[in-house]
């Protein structure tokens, strides 16, 4: 299991391709150790997207974006730049 953050919401990779987010209340993560996993759908294109609330904004993530942020941590998911120059 990866655990990994994007910008306000913790999430977790598990083996087996699953990807779960930690329940939110009120824009703060709840009391009670709850992850829920995410479901995705096809945008129609092949590739498997979810709305989730981010910073108080809901936004589509694509799930290929989520396992790499998961494997890179130093990378960044927003940049929607071909070439992303580290540091």
């Amino acid at each position: 299991m990866i655990e990994f953050v994007v910008k306000d919401r913790r999430m977790r990779l598990y083996p087996d391709g699953v990807i779960t987010v930690r329940s939110m209340n009120r824009g703060k993560e709840t009391k009670h150790d709850s992850w829920k996993p995410i479901r995705f759908s096809s945008n129609g294109r092949g590739y498997l997207k979810c709305n989730l609330a981010v910073e108080g904004k809901y936004t589509n993530l694509y799930k290929t974006r989520l396992i790499h942020l998961a494997n890179n941590p130093d990378w960044d998911l927003f940049n929607s730049g071909h070439l992303q120059v580290t540091k």
